[in-house]
C-alpha cells in the first residue's frame, strides 16, 4: 500500500461502506481519518480483549451512519466504544460475548426484578442472548439494529424490559406493579440549603411518599421507566406500544401532577412562614428530576 493510500486507509474503509447519499456529503481528507482513528482508539480503549480489524470496525460504522448527514458531522453523535463492541458480537467474537456477559447483561437486572422472580429474570436474560445474538432465518441477530445513538446499556435494558413483558403478556400474568419511592436525598451542598433540609426534610419525604402513591399505576410506571430506568420517550412507546408523543405526554403529566401535588401538601402541612415554605418547595421542584432518579434507584 502507498504512503497516500496508508494515510486515508480508514476513509476508504468508510466510503466504501457509506450509504450513497452520504458519500456525496464528503470526501476523504486527514481530519476525518483522524476522527475514524479517534473512533477506533476509544473502542480499544474500552474493550482491550476485543480484537478486530480497524476496516472491519469503520465498515460496521459506514453501514449505521444516517445517510443524508456529512459522516464528520455523524460520528460526532454516536457511542463509537459501544458501536465497537457491538461490532464484535455481531460478528460473534467470542471475547464480544465474554465482556457482554460480564460487563452490560447484569445491567438488565434490576429492571428485569421488577416484573418477577429470579427464575424469570434467569429465562428472560437467556431470551434476550437468543434475540440479540442468533439469526432467525434470513434474517440477522438483533444486535445489529443497534447503531450507537445512545449508550448501549440503555438500549439493551430497553429491548430486555419489551421482551419481559412480552413474556408476561403471553403467560396471561402480567399486572402493573405498584411503584412506591424511598427517603428524600440529600438535596445538596451550602448551609442554607443544609438548614433547610435539616428543618424540614422529614417533613418532605413523608410528603413525597404520599403523593407518589397518590398517583396512578400508569404514571408511577412510566416515572420509573424514563428516571430510573433512563429510557427516552421511543423507547417507551415502543414498549408500551403507543406514539412517543403520547410517551412524552404522559411523562410530562406524569411529573406535573407530582410537582402540583406536593406543593399543596407541603404548603398544607409545613408549619413555617410562606416565604420558607415557597422556597422549600422551589427547591424541591428544581431538583426533583434528580430526586426521582435517587428516590426510585434507592429503593428495592
Amino acid at each position: 500500500m502507498s504512503a497516500g493510500a496508508e494515510g486515508v486507509r480508514l476513509c476508504a474503509a468508510l466510503f466504501a461502506h457509506l450509504p450513497v447519499p452520504a458519500r456525496l456529503l464528503a470526501q476523504p481528507s486527514p481530519e476525518l481519518e483522524l476522527a475514524l482513528r479517534d473512533l477506533v482508539a476509544s473502542g480499544r480503549a474500552a474493550w482491550p480483549t476485543v480484537v478486530q480489524s480497524d476496516e472491519d470496525f469503520v465498515a460496521y460504522v459506514a453501514a449505521r451512519l444516517p445517510p443524508h448527514q456529512a459522516p464528520s458531522q455523524a460520528l460526532l453523535t454516536i457511542h463509537g466504544a459501544d458501536l465497537y463492541l457491538a461490532c464484535g458480537l455481531a460478528r460473534g467474537l467470542t471475547t464480544a460475548l465474554r465482556e457482554f456477559e460480564l460487563k452490560v447483561l447484569p445491567q438488565v437486572d434490576p429492571a428485569a426484578a421488577r416484573l418477577g422472580e429470579e427464575a424469570f429474570v434467569s429465562e428472560l436474560k437467556q431470551v434476550v442472548r437468543e434475540k440479540l445474538f442468533v439469526a432467525a432465518g434470513a434474517a440477522p441477530p438483533k444486535i445489529v439494529e443497534y447503531q450507537g445513538r445512545g449508550a448501549l446499556v440503555s438500549w439493551v435494558r430497553a429491548a430486555a424490559i419489551r421482551l419481559g413483558l412480552n413474556l408476561l403478556r403471553d403467560a396471561a400474568r402480567y399486572e402493573p406493579r405498584e411503584l412506591e419511592a424511598d427517603d428524600l436525598p440529600s438535596p445538596g451542598a451550602g448551609p442554607e440549603v443544609e438548614l433547610m433540609k435539616a428543618r424540614h426534610g422529614a417533613d418532605v419525604a413523608t410528603a413525597f411518599r404520599s403523593v407518589f402513591a397518590s398517583l396512578s399505576v400508569q404514571e408511577r410506571n412510566v416515572l420509573r421507566l424514563h428516571f430510573l430506568d433512563g429510557l427516552n420517550i421511543d423507547q417507551i412507546g415502543a414498549m408500551l406500544r403507543v406514539h412517543r408523543a403520547t410517551a412524552a405526554r404522559w411523562i410530562s403529566r406524569a411529573r406535573d401532577a407530582l410537582v402540583e401535588r406536593l406543593r399543596h401538601q407541603l404548603a398544607e402541612t409545613l408549619k413555617v412562614s410562606s416565604a420558607e415554605c415557597q422556597s422549600l418547595i422551589a427547591l424541591v421542584e428544581s431538583r426533583l428530576d434528580l430526586s426521582l432518579h435517587r428516590w426510585l434507584r434507592d429503593k428495592p
